[in-house]
This record gives structure tokens, C-alpha cells and sequence, in this order.
């Protein structure tokens, strides 16, 4: 469900999550008939109005109805006065709700046997990669009929080139069943190990253990120093004292480094015991954070970002054994990135997620490839400023959905996904610079994550005569029905909301 085990099969529809094959539209879509409580506890079955069900809503209500009363402990999980709604525009209003049209209480859900998936994974440069992304090349890019999922994962920091490096990932549906091939694990994990730790002051034993080791090699180095300062006295002898001496000089010259380099070594292992031990229960995350924000005042900026790129090249490798990344694997242990055994408490993340329309992309310089490299303006602008920000960008693509205020709006829609670590000092810049990009492109959030520059004109804007059909009209033949009722009701609180506030009941 949307790459991740950690969701709710009624969250993931009531917010137009998605997964990413290519080919097919987000996971609401798979809903045939919705069981739903509604206000003053009415419960409802509602279908499109050739859906699951044969007959009219009349029939089909008096069948339910017929269910709940005769058949033993059906009244458990059925009222006797359901309702049932055989209408288009009301299922699809319900598909995509954001909690606004009342409880999930079950789902119809359509599925397709388990199948087999093969994942290879490769790096690429996003600058010289883009031009696959485009409206005029995609459709040739994803030309491979077994191609079922694309996603491409940019990293923020620039190289010295100020491009930046990517992760393709690419998975076919395999039509007969081949014995798997699991990519062996690389040894010990220790940037696993570290992120799962609920309190890093755990560390503390070793840290200390690691500083006495440190200052016992500061001192030998020094003792070295003294020894190799002594070539004063070589240099009175000719010639071959002459040679002695500039090598003992140079050598206490790198000596001298490296005391400096044990010295801020100590200095900084020193604060960070000193941190834990005052600052009480703290995650890696929050760690991690400290350390960021305290690296990017200080000029070690570059230090945190060889620091960052190695923990997400650890979290997302492409490379096994020295190989190419591929695995072949039943479909939901490829598709399940979710980590079941421990919790990732270093991406603890504030998350947004905008949709775009791939044919606006006309070039590279346009659409979502465009919003994609004004994003990365905005990284290397708090980069440059010392501004800390850690997060990465994930390009997937969907088909069309059919639920009204759904985020896939596009025939080809390619959501891009943007976490970031939390308490960075820069995110709170960042996704206000990075929403109003997204606005300025035609940009659709997704409702379950972070949308906090978005207006209600804004939505109204992108959503259109979907929106007011979602809302429901004030004059509708049938007044009696609770979304109508409910149309009101967010009338009257859309009316008191301060500006620039978009109100979303969950």
C-alpha cells in the first residue's frame, strides 16, 4: 500500500495514496463498494451506478436490510436501516474524502493474484537523466510492456560539478514464476543500528571509551612531536645532517596536523558526551538533527553532508557485492519497503507530496522537471547560507484516478514525494519556498501530508468543477442525502476560517 506496510487500507483511500505502476490509477481505485457510517451513526453502502451489485438501489437496500435481520449475527456488522447509494458522482466523492464524509467501516476491495517482480536498481546524473522524463520521450521510456514501476530518487547535495546524482529504480512483472534472487545482505548494518536506538545515550559508554583512546593517541603524537623537534640539533652536521633534518622537520610538521585534527576530534566528541548526558531521552533522529544544525553554524557543513550521503546510500544501495542491484521476489516482498522488525527513528521525516501533469512537461525546462530543479535551488541556496536541510525527492508515476478530489488528476501523473528529516533549522523555509514553487507549476497535494501554503483558492484553482461536485450543490434534487448536509456545514466553517487556511477534518 503505497510502497509502505505502515498504513491503514482506509487512510491510504481516504487520501488518494498511491503506489507506482505505471499503468494503473492510485490504490482508491481498486474499491468497488464502500460500507460507511455516516452523521447520527446512518450507515451506508455505496457503488458506482453499474457496480458491484445487480439490481436497483431499492433492491439491493431491501436485500441488505433483508441480511441484517434474518441471517444470524449479521446485525453484529450490518444495521437494519442502511442505505444504499447506486450514484457516480457520490461514490467518487466518497472514494477521496479526507475523513470528511464520515467512518470507513469496510471495503469491496478488487485484487489480482500474487505475481512475481524483478527490481534492478542503477545510479544516474538527474541532469543528464531528465530528458527521458520529458512528455515527448516518457511514453518511449516506459515502452517495455513488463514495465510495471519507475521511480527516481534525486539527493539534494550538489557535486562539484552541481549536478546531481539519482537512483533509478525499475521493476517488470515477470510472466512465468522464476526461483527468487535475493540480494545478500552486506554484513553488519551499524547506520541501521544506530537509527533504531530510542535513546542514543546508550552510546555514551563507548563514546567515553573511544575519547580515552583518543587522548592516549594525542599524547604519543605529541611525545613524537618533541622527539622530531630535536632536529634543530642535526642540522649543525654537514650534509647528511642537513637531509636528517628537513625529514624530521616535515614529520614534525605532519605531526602537528595531526594533534590539531585529534584536537578538534576530542573537542567534538567531548561536546557531543556532554550533549547526551544533559539533554536527556533523545532518538537518532533528533540526534542527527542536533548535530546537522550544529555542523552548518560552524562551518563542518560539508563533513554532515559525506555524513548524510553515506546514510542514504546505506538505506538505498544499488550495488551488491560489487553488482548491479537486482532482485526477483514475490510481488509484495518487492513492493513492502516497510521495516517490520525495528523502527527508522533517523527518518522520522515532515513530509510533502505534490502531483503533476507529465504532459506539461514539454522539455526539461518545463512542468514538473522544471519544479524538480527549482527545488534543488532552494536546497543549494540554504546549503550555501548554512542553513541545515536533509531530505531527498522521489519521483513516481501513476494513471488517472477516478475519485473527484484525488491528487492523480493527470492521465500520467508523476507525484513527487519530498521528506525531510525532522527539526532541521531549515525546513520550516523550505517548504514554504518548495509549496509556493509547486503552486506557481499547477502542483496537486496530496491530503495526507504537509500542505500548509496551500489556500483554499488554491485548491479551488487546481480541484475546479470536481471540488464543487465533491462538495455537493445547495439546491440538489436530494436534499436528504448527508452530503449535502454536510456541504452546509463546511460552508459554514470555510466561512470563519482566517485567510490563507485550509481546513481538512481527519
Amino acid at each position: 500500500m503505497g510502497g509502505s506496510g505502515g498504513q491503514s487500507i482506509a487512510g491510504v483511500m481516504a487520501t488518494g495514496s498511491h503506489g507506482g505502476d505505471i499503468f494503473l490509477p492510485p490504490i482508491a481505485d481498486c474499491v468497488m463498494a464502500i460500507h460507511l457510517i455516516g452523521p447520527g451513526g446512518q450507515e451506508w453502502w455505496i457503488e458506482p451506478s453499474h457496480g458491484l451489485t445487480a439490481g436497483t438501489e431499492a433492491e439491493t437496500q431491501r436485500e441488505l436490510q433483508n441480511i441484517a435481520t434474518t441471517v444470524r449475527g449479521a446485525a453484529a456488522e450490518l444495521c437494519k436501516d442502511i442505505r444504499v447509494e447506486k450514484d457516480d458522482d457520490f461514490f467518487r466523492s466518497v472514494l477521496v474524502s479526507v475523513g470528511r464524509m464520515g467512518f470507513v467501516y469496510s471495503l469491496v476491495v478488487k485484487t489480482v493474484p500474487a505475481f512475481k517482480l524483478q527490481e534492478t536498481r542503477s545510479d544516474q546524473v538527474w541532469e543528464d537523466f531528465n530528458i527521458n522524463l520529458t512528455a515527448t520521450n516518457f511514453a518511449n521510456f516506459v515502452a517495455n510492456p513488463s514495465l510495471h514501476f519507475l521511480q527516481v530518487l534525486i539527493l539534494p547535495f550538489a557535486n562539484g560539478q552541481n549536478m546531481h546524482g539519482c537512483k533509478l529504480a525499475q521493476r517488470i512483472k515477470l510472466k512465468d514464476c522464476p526461483a527468487d534472487q535475493v540480494v545478500d545482505g552486506t554484513g553488519f548494518d551499524f547506520a541501521g543500528f544506530i537509527c533504531r536506538q530510542q535513546d542514543v545515550r546508550i552510546f555514551i559508554p563507548l563514546l567515553l571509551a573511544a575519547l580515552a583512546g583518543l587522548i592516549a593517541v594525542a599524547a604519543l603524537v605529541a611525545l613524537a612531536a618533541a622527539e622530531f623537534a630535536a632536529a634543530s640539533a642535526l642540522a649543525a652536521i654537514p650534509f647528511v645532517g642537513w637531509a636528517l633534518a628537513a625529514a624530521l622537520y616535515a614529520a614534525w610538521a605532519a605531526t602537528l596536523t595531526a594533534i590539531a585534527a585529534l584536537g578538534v576530534t576530542i573537542a567534538a566528541l567531548t561536546t557531543l558526551i556532554g550533549y547526551l548526558t544533559v539533554s536527556g531521552s533523545v532518538t537518532s533522529g533528533e540526534l542527527i538533527a542536533a548535530i546537522a544544525n550544529f555542523a552548518f553554524a560552524f562551518g563542518l557543513k560539508d563533513l554532515m553532508k559525506a555524513a548524510l550521503l553515506m546514510l542514504f546510500d546505506n538505506a538505498y544501495p544499488t550495488k551488491s557485492n560489487g553488482q548491479p542491484w537486482t532482485q526477483t521476489r514475490i510481488s509484495w516482498k518487492i513492493m513492502d519497503t516497510y521495516g517490520y522488525k525495528y523502527e527508522d527513528l533517523c527518518q522520522k521525516v515532515d513530509s510533502m507530496e505534490i502531483a503533476f501533469d507529465v504532459a506539461a512537461a514539454t522539455d526539461v525546462k518545463q512542468g514538473y522537471i522544471a519544479f524538480v530543479d527549482e527545488v534543488l535551488a532552494i536546497f543549494g541556496d540554504l546549503y550555501n547560507r548554512n542553513i541545515a536541510v536533509a531530505g531527498l525527492m522521489s519521483l513516481r508515476y501513476t494513471s488517472k484516478t477516478t475519485a473527484l478530489i484525488g491528487m492523480s488528476k493527470f492521465p500520467k501523473t508523476c507525484h513527487i514525494e519530498i521528506p525531510l528529516i525532522r527539526k532541521f533549522a531549515g525546513n520550516a523555509e523550505f517548504i514554504d519556498r518548495v509549496q509556493r514553487a509547486a503552486i506557481n507549476h499547477g502542483g496537486v497535494p496530496h491530503w495526507g501530508q504537509l500542505m500548509t501554503t496551500y489556500t483554499g483558492a488554491d485548491i479551488d484553482n487546481l480541484h475546479g468543477s470536481d471540488l464543487t461536485t465533491w462538495e455537493g450543490h445547495p439546491h440538489d434534487a436530494h436534499p436528504g442525502r448527508w452530503r449535502i448536509q454536510q456541504s452546509h456545514f463546511q460552508q459554514r466553517l470555510h466561512n470563519n476560517l482566517p485567510p490563507g487556511t485550509l481546513w481538512i477534518a481527519r
